[in-house]
């Protein structure tokens, strides 16, 4: 029996320019990937993180406003996603489109805590914290002049991941890779405004997000 992909994005009615769109396995035992992204309007100074990704054995999650949040889960077709309080972030339930599952997912739009209850369609529920923190510091990083003319100086460098972290801890930051030909990488959800994270394409650095 084939598997459908499962793109490891919220379902239909979640608009979110530039996301990052993350394809895996239904399957806990055995996937595959592919990914897609929409281009970024400037590659150096894209303020676009990868979608966070919350597993099944995951009880909370923290994210800042603006931020992407898919929940990936063992049967995405028809598992509902429900926020109480409601108005924190915005859920879209799991679907298919006929070609491939949409995992369920939830955007974050005010600040706040809610719980997002997930329900599969043979009644098993994951209980989700989700914690949502204000989006300023974030742009506070992105404006640092330092930091963006790294992150130009490793972009029109052609600079692999291994010599711009190189080059970002030389000046006293820190860096890791947040996507890897278009596909999310595993990521902490801590905040660090000396951070680089990476987007990274045939092997070079092609963007920077800050924190």
């Amino acid at each position: 029996m084939r598997m459908r992909p499962t793109l490891a994005l919220a379902a239909a009615g979640l608009t979110v320019v530039g996301l990052t769109l993350a394809a895996c396995s239904s399957s806990s035992d055995s996937s595959t990937s592919s990914s897609a992204s929409a281009p970024a309007a400037s590659a150096s100074t894209s303020n676009v993180l990868p979608p966070i990704m919350v597993e099944p054995s995951q009880t909370s999650v923290t994210a800042k406003v603006g931020d992407t949040i898919v929940f990936n889960v063992a049967s995405p077709v028809g598992t509902t996603a429900v926020a109480s309080p409601e108005g924190i972030v915005t859920t879209s339930d799991g679907h298919s489109d006929g070609s491939a599952d949409f995992n369920p997912g939830a955007v974050a739009v005010a600040e706040g805590v809610t719980e997002v209850t997930l329900t599969s369609t043979d009644g098993t529920v994951q209980k989700v914290t989700v914690t949502i923190t204000n989006a300023s510091a974030a742009a506070d990083a992105s404006s640092d002049p330092a930091m963006v003319a790294l992150c130009d100086q490793m972009v029109s460098g052609s600079m692999s991941p291994e010599d711009a972290t190189a080059l970002a801890e030389s000046k006293g930051y820190v860096a890791r890779t947040g996507t890897i030909d278009g596909e999310p990488q595993a990521l902490t959800m801590d905040y660090r405004t000396d951070r680089f994270t990476f987007e990274v394409t045939g092997g070079k650095v092609t963007a920077c997000t800050y924190g």
